[in-house]
């Protein structure tokens, strides 16, 4: 396991005071300046947001609030503020927009999202607003996509979520950075930079996935499933934290019409392309019909640390899954994309490499003892699961020509407990 300093840097103050006696004890006089105070910290550039709001408000006062989270990321494109932003977000219930794509970043300054009165860093006794799927959920239908930044550089400072309540979206929010199929050795690669520096604090995702409707109900045989993979997606996304928060209830099903209510896989974080560096800490999480965490094609040297799981996961894929994926050509006039124009069915057109140096460390997984005494992870469907699955590749399989583990090994765990 490696451990990682921090250096901290100080001001030279102690060469100026050298400086300083050297002039002095050479006979020459010595000007002293009060030390300078420190700049007091600018006031945010504060946005509201409220169910009774209209976006053709001015949104810079509870007065003036606008509805949606799009209302909000326009007020914020028109100001452009050079200081840090807090959309303040009024208690209740928001139900009438559907997915929010947001593409604004500030450089160098952070862009939160709050019920109105919480001050980060302190104890939260409020309501967490929540945000439902609208009635006319599409298919897929996810609540919010922080897109991929698209420019040279990306900010050092990203999104940041505090408190809300997220339910009965197909799928909850994902981070992306982008990209680049049939890259060095036809590798997926991630594209320059990524999407990243993005928070998630106290927040709650509940009742996501196929198996349940816009208010709740479970889907009956018969009807329309709504495809749902995820809480949380990071795509060439890097140094996020995700803290305290709740991932519970999260299932899917096949197609209700052919398959009646057979669970289907649903993560709560689906981790990929590249994404590094992430910590994913303190959180809970109940009833999940997939593996809670997937992580796929060199999502390393990501931290899953002092976590609760409680019924999630199955035999197939475990509660830790690192799954790699290639890509044969098809007919399909889509695949184009994918780097396929130029080659015949069934080649491979991109491939993607294992994960490595990833941390599973002091969690807490609920057990069950199964009949022939052995105790492991209790699963969605209540049955003894694998704790970690790698798929297709061993545990000492670094990948095809191009992949690299750099000497570390696909998963360090430790000091993890199963409570029966």
């Amino acid at each position: 396991m490696s451990h990682v300093s921090t250096v901290k840097r100080r001001r030279p103050a102690i060469l100026i005071g050298v400086a300083a006696t050297a002039l002095v004890a050479a006979g020459l006089a010595v000007t002293q300046f009060p030390a300078a105070a420190e700049p007091a910290a600018a006031e945010p550039f504060r946005v509201y947001l409220s169910p009774a709001g209209t976006d053709t408000n001015a949104g810079l006062s509870p007065e003036q609030a606008v509805r949606t989270l799009d209302g909000a990321e326009n007020v914020i494109k028109h100001h452009r503020p050079a200081v840090d932003v807090e959309v303040l977000i009024a208690p209740g219930l928001y139900q009438d927009a559907k997915k929010t794509s947001w593409d604004t970043y500030l450089d160098d300054h952070k862009i939160s999202f709050l019920p109105v009165g919480y001050v980060p860093g302190s104890p939260f006794t409020g309501e967490r607003p929540v945000f439902q799927a609208p009635k006319d959920k599409e298919d897929g239908a996810s609540w919010f996509n922080a897109a991929d930044p698209t420019r040279a550089t990306r900010p050092t400072e990203g999104l940041h979520f505090h408190y809300l309540e997220v339910r009965n979206y197909a799928s909850g929010m994902s981070f992306s950075g982008g990209v680049v199929d049939r890259g060095h050795h036809d590798l997926r690669l991630p594209a320059a930079n990524g999407n990243n520096h993005n928070s998630l604090f106290g927040m709650k995702f509940q009742f996501l996935g196929d198996r349940y409707n816009w208010n709740g109900a479970e889907l009956t045989p018969g009807n329309t499933a709504h495809k749902g993979t995820h809480a949380v997606a990071l795509r060439n996304s890097n140094h996020n934290s995700f803290r305290n928060n709740h991932f519970l209830d999260l299932v899917g099903v096949e197609d209700p019409a052919t398959h009646g209510l057979d669970a289907e896989i649903i993560h709560a974080f689906y981790v990929k392309d590249g994404s590094t560096g992430n910590t994913i800490e303190a959180n809970n999480f109940g009833t999940i019909s997939g593996s809670p965490l997937k992580i796929r094609n060199d999502a390393s040297g990501n931290t899953v640390t002092r976590n609760r799981f409680t019924r999630t996961g199955t035999v197939s894929d475990g509660v830790f899954y690192d799954r790699v994926e290639n890509f044969p050509c098809t007919p399909k006039p889509e695949v184009t994309s994918k780097g396929c124009d130029t080659l015949e069915k069934g080649e491979v057109a991109f491939f993607e490499c294992p994960s490595h140096g990833n941390q599973f460390t002091e969690n807490t997984l609920k057990a069950v003892r199964d009949a022939n005494g052995t105790v492991g992870p209790q699963g969605f469907g209540g049955d003894r699961i694998p704790t970690f699955k790698r798929s297709p590749y061993g545990p000492t399989q670094v990948g095809k020509a191009g992949c690299d583990s750099g000497g570390q090994p696909w998963l360090t765990t430790r000091d993890n407990v199963m409570e029966l």
